[in-house]
């Protein structure tokens, strides 16, 4: 399965489907064997989370090889390799049975039900969902202003990432607070707005990561989804247009990805755009960091 997804972008069964969902372990830690059952418990909140029968338990033989294929890259400088190259060689799957959802430090946070039900009672069929990893800025704002305009919406999810961040990423209660600053100001009238964070985690994989975020909209009711330049990249280690051109390279999957260039400040217009004529030296580049 893994292999079908690295290899080709589909599951066996030929979803699409780009990014491995893992569960990673060392032999040492390995203290079961197939058809067991085993309690999930998270270290992080002292308590079960869920229980794992198991199915298979198999050995990647090699660490290096699945990295290249995963993130174009084996530099450990890179923090999706390192994370993954850091778990263990071998995977273990089987079914899954929640016990209990975690704990989240924001209130922000929907199940796909929860929002496809809101969606439906206020009538919004066309729905611009963003990803988002960093604090709102104008560059942001324009783009998702554009797209509600592009599209002709009716209103947009934005979808922040709550989960564990790499050194230097913003914490979740400064992304959720730039974005209920915003909207209570009314900055996206007349269109309605949903905030709902996402509990995951970022594995900085470029394209792959922009095909996983825009399958996980659509499962949350989004018609569109917006792709900018380097969407969830990190450093130089994937092509500006990377998360774009993987798009038309797997098809249709369901919903339409709306593509952007980078948006900046041009001092000679005056504005926000992601087009105009004006010199390099009259734009400047506007950064979550």
């Amino acid at each position: 399965e893994m292999d079908s997804v690295l290899e080709s972008y589909r599951l066996i069964d030929g979803n699409v489907w780009t990014l491995p969902i893992l569960l990673q372990m060392n032999k040492k830690e390995i203290r079961f064997k197939i058809n067991d059952k085993v309690l999930l418990y998270s270290k992080q909140e002292d308590k079960l989370i869920g229980m794992l029968e198991v199915k298979n338990i198999e050995k990647i033989s090699d660490l290096n090889s699945v990295a290249k294929r995963w993130f174009k890259t084996i530099d450990d400088n890179h923090p999706g390799v390192r994370y993954f190259k850091s778990r263990g060689n071998y995977v273990i799957s089987g079914d899954v049975f929640r016990l209990r959802r975690e704990s989240v430090e924001t209130p922000y946070v929907l199940t796909p039900k929860q929002i496809r039900g809101i969606l439906r009672d206020l009538n919004m069929a066309t729905v611009v969902g963003f990803h988002t990893r960093n604090v709102v800025h104008r560059g942001h704002e324009f783009i998702q202003k554009k797209a509600l305009e592009m599209v002709n919406a009716d209103g947009l999810l934005i979808s922040p990432v709550i989960g564990p961040k790499k050194k230097g990423d913003f914490v979740s209660k400064a992304i959720i607070g730039s974005y209920e600053r915003i909207i209570s100001k009314g900055l996206y009238d007349p269109f309605k707005v949903l905030l709902s964070a996402f509990s995951t985690y970022s594995r900085y994989s470029g394209p792959r990561e922009a095909v996983f975020t825009a399958l996980c909209r659509k499962n949350f009711g989004c018609s569109h989804f917006i792709i900018g330049r380097d969407h969830t990249g990190v450093g130089d280690y994937y092509s500006a247009n990377a998360s774009q051109e993987i798009f038309s390279k797997i098809g249709d999957i369901g919903i339409k990805p709306v593509f952007f260039e980078t948006a900046y400040y041009c001092n000679t217009c005056g504005y926000v755009t992601n087009k105009c004529k004006h010199l390099e030296k009259d734009k400047v580049k506007l950064s979550a960091t």
